[in-house]
This record gives C-alpha cells, structure tokens and sequence, in this order.
C-alpha cells in the first residue's frame, strides 16, 4: 500500500469509526440514560483506558513499532523480538489485570470516592470495574497486532477494529433493550466481549498475509533490553 493510499484508508476508516461511535453513544444515552448505572459506568469503562494509553497505542507502540521495522528491514530477528514483546506485554497485563479485578473494591474507593455514600452505584461500578477490566488485556494485545500490521505496510484492519468495536456494542444494546435485559450488564459485557473480536480479527488478518510472530517465553534478549530503553523515556 502506498502513502496516499494508506492515508486515505485510514482517515476513512477513522471517519466511519467516529460515527459509528457516535451512534454508539446516541444509543447508550437513550437506553442507559442519566442516574447511577450510567455514572457507575463510565467510571468502570474509564479505567481499563486510563491504562491502555500505557500499554496498547501509547508508549509500548512508540518504541516496539520503529524497532521491530528495523529489524524486519534489516535481519531475520522480527518474529523473534515481536514474539518476545508479546511475551512480556502479556506477563505484565495478566497478573494486573487479575489483581484490579480481585481489587476493584479498594480501587473504586480511590477513584471514586462519592460513589460510597450510594451504596448501589458502589456495588454497580465495581461490578462493572471487574467485568470490563480486561478490556485492557484484550485492547492492548490487539493494538501490539495491529502495531505489527502496520510495519509490514497493512494499515486498514487496525484502523478498521474500532468500527468492529462500536457496531458489535450497538448490536449488544439493541438485544438488550428487545430481550429487556439489564443494560448496564450487557454494556458492561459488551465492552469486554468487542475486545475478543478486535483480537480476533486483527490475529486473523496477521495470520491472512503469513505474518509471524514467534511463541516464546518472555527473555531478557538483546532486543528486548532495548526496547525496554525505549520505553521507559
């Protein structure tokens, strides 16, 4: 794909995400409305994306993308060093993302801490805090696939994933509100299940254009102590 092309679709794609992702919030307002299931809520959905500029397009994109291009260019390391950046991404997310659930409780406390003086908006935003936490696992890994697309010049799937996003949460709403579920938990549920499918649909586009990425225990190679010099800054 070549530069113009590659600006055009993903400006595009962007464009269609963000009215998708208008509708999104047009249908979320009209289901969910105003009172204490929305505001325990977006304090939930809010915590895995306070974390995923850390993890997913933020500071691991900056200093994995460059390097990995690099030695995709330069040497035969590319499956190896991305294949061990997964490795640790994942040795990092999993064990934090199994503590914040297990502590959400405590953590609601520090970040909201009005939300105790109801003690139902309470009790909803840890439950929704525990359902969508790991979101952050899911959107951090499918973000270091599509970081990997884009170095070998396949731009359209990560740009497109968002629109995946929003469209499989308004379906997720539209079942709720015909089944007359509990839209907090759907939406809640929703979060998390489009997490799946962005992984899944970006994994599989990788896996389309026989892009590797190696299965390897996380090691403190070469590569990866400077990626981690990266990084930190």
């Amino acid at each position: 794909m070549n530069f113009a092309r590659a600006i055009f679709a993903v400006s595009g794609l962007t464009m269609l995400s963000r009215v998708a992702g208008f509708g999104r919030d047009l249908l979320t307002a009209a289901l969910l409305g105003a009172g204490p299931v929305a505001d325990a809520f977006f304090v939930a959905q809010r915590l895995p994306n306070l974390f995923r500029t850390l993890f997913a397009e933020g500071a691991f994109n900056a200093a994995f993308i460059p390097q990995y291009s690099t030695l995709k260019t330069h040497s035969a390391d590319a499956a190896q060093f991305a294949g061990e950046a997964r490795a640790f991404l994942a040795a990092v997310l999993i064990p934090l993302t199994a503590l914040f659930i297990l502590f959400m409780p405590w953590l609601m406390t520090v970040i909201a801490p009005g939300f105790q003086a109801d003690a139902q908006k309470f009790s909803l935003a840890i439950s929704f805090g525990q359902i969508t936490f790991p979101y952050l696992l899911l959107i951090s890994l499918a973000a270091f696939y599509g970081a990997v697309l884009n170095a070998h010049g396949h731009f359209s799937p990560a740009a497109a994933a968002p629109i995946l996003y929003n469209i499989f949460v308004m379906i997720m709403l539209g079942i709720a509100a015909w089944q007359q579920w509990d839209v907090g938990y759907v939406l809640a549920w929703a979060v998390t299940l489009a997490g799946v499918l962005q992984l899944l649909w970006l994994m599989m586009y990788c896996r389309k254009h026989a892009i590797r990425v190696a299965f390897v225990p996380p090691r403190l190679s070469d590569n990866v102590k400077k990626f981690f010099n990266k990084l930190g800054p």
